[in-house]
């Protein structure tokens, strides 16, 4: 039922922020659009079964962080790439890290490898699923070891979220330990 209210809340938003207004009359006029869609499109819209609401809650408290980790990221790359360009970086050492995916979920593999690939100097190569790595370039290869911790962190983060079942690392994810 979370899950039905939020969908229709980010329709409802994006409609309003279509219209440029926030006034009452038209967010009830989006918010009716927006479950007119639902009942619609329900089977395109909504997955089958509704995911429960302890999964949402958890996605749902993810998020803000999630946006932290890569607005940081972007605003590190960005200045990282801008300091080799204009010379005030001399010599980066580009190259290739591995970093081991242990037993991490496919859709955290591909929405973190995703984030670090929006992240100006960091670029997602390839996914190895048979030896369970992942190939990432990065601009500075001779402190590979912020790279792996930033993409295990994303790892970590996200399969917390998606995945209610297991132990959740993150205190302030419904569930986690703290």
């Amino acid at each position: 039922m979370i899950y039905l209210g939020l969908m229709a809340a980010l329709f409802t938003a994006i409609y309003a922020m279509m219209l440029g207004s926030a006034a009452w009359e038209d967010l009830l006029m989006g918010l009716g659009f927006s479950l007119a869609l639902m009942a619609i499109f329900r089977s395109v819209l909504l997955p089958s079964p509704l995911p429960s609401n302890r999964r949402t809650m958890r996605v749902v408290v993810a998020v803000p962080r999630y946006l932290w980790m890569m607005a940081r990221d972007i605003l590190v790359g960005t200045w990282t790439v801008a300091s080799v360009v204009t010379g005030l970086r001399k010599h980066p050492h580009p190259g290739i890290i591995k970093v081991p995916l242990g037993d991490h979920g496919e859709r955290a593999v591909g929405v973190a490898g995703l984030c670090l690939t929006l992240s100006p100097g960091s670029f997602l190569l390839d996914i190895d699923w048979e030896e369970r790595v992942m190939l990432l370039h990065v601009v500075d290869a001779t402190n590979w070891a912020t790279g792996h911790n930033d993409m295990l962190e994303y790892l970590t983060l996200l399969d917390a979220a998606l995945n209610p079942e297991i132990d959740n690392p993150y205190p302030e994810l419904p569930g986690g330990q703290g």
